[in-house]
């Protein structure tokens, strides 16, 4: 589908959606013992690795893939469930590189997925040309804390409260948003629906992986000769000015787009502006 035929469309997400459901396939490939599933689409001769967001969707892209297909091919896993470390995860996407045959990437990684980004960046810098950092923030040992909160609910809670619970916390996120509202409801509240306990425990075990075991500084990457674009939402709430600020300070090369007076949702509210921001910063040939 082309960019002009999905903006025709845009105001029909559910269509749209049923008929990338109708061609995608999901693949499937075990890697020490876990199971990762991903969509592949496009033969393009550069690859985008496309992170899923905080439900580990890969189909949550839909439109990203659309617009990006025709150009590049891309590559949208789902995080296994199976998985509580970043370590786990980082060195699974580099062995799922590797068994697809693909030796350089540009990743794509916003909000929950932008945090794993950075991590894999370090785990394996020479086989990442770009990479694309969206609403996201950076380790903060005081969060970790916070979220161990949660652990005990989750684990010992029903299944069913559980799922009730982060389907409010969704309603309050997308109750915010100035569009779309309905089509993300109803999409993120049929995923809840299916996740299982171990999926909602292993986001929360590796977003504290994150907090409590990473520190990182501005001479991390001092080796890598890749490129790097942030992308900040002026009113972000989940990751806050001086959040944004110091992953500013710790990437001084990186190229800054501010989206004015929109929040963290605006990526879902207005992913085609997201997708144009990052399709230009992808076929930029630039030093």
């Amino acid at each position: 589908m082309t960019k002009h035929a999905l903006l025709h469309h845009a105001n029909d997400w559910q269509a749209d959606l049923d008929r990338f459901r109708a061609v995608y396939t999901l693949q499937r490939c075990v890697i020490d013992g876990h199971e990762w599933a991903y969509i592949q689409r496009g033969s393009g001769a550069q690859t985008v690795l496309i992170l899923p967001g905080g439900l580990a969707i890969a189909e949550t892209a839909f439109r990203y893939i659309q617009c990006l297909e025709a150009r590049f091919r891309v590559l949208a896993p789902m995080y296994p469930e199976t998985i509580t470390t970043i370590a786990q995860l980082v060195e699974g996407l580099a062995k799922l590189l590797q068994a697809e045959q693909i030796p350089r990437i540009h990743v794509v990684g916003g909000s929950y997925s932008g945090l794993i980004a950075q991590c894999f960046v370090r785990h394996v810098p020479g086989i990442v040309e770009k990479l694309v950092l969206s609403d996201t923030g950076v380790p903060r040992r005081s969060r970790a804390y916070q979220l161990a909160l949660y652990q005990p609910l989750l684990t010992h809670l029903p299944l069913g409260v559980v799922r009730g619970l982060s389907s409010c916390g969704v309603a309050l996120f997308l109750g915010k948003l100035p569009a779309h509202r309905a089509f993300w409801w109803h999409y993120f509240r049929q995923r809840i629906a299916t996740m299982t306990r171990a999926a909602f425990l292993s986001h929360l075990a590796i977003w504290q992986d994150f907090d409590r075991s990473y520190q990182f500084t501005a001479h991390d990457l001092a080796g890598w000769h890749g490129r790097m674009l942030i992308i900040e939402a002026e009113r972000d709430g989940l990751f806050r000015r001086p959040e944004r600020m110091a992953l500013r300070k710790l990437y001084p090369a990186a190229q800054i787009h501010t989206f004015e007076s929109r929040s963290h949702g605006a990526s879902l509210a207005h992913m085609y502006d997201y997708i144009t921001v990052i399709e230009r910063f992808l076929a930029d040939e630039g030093a």
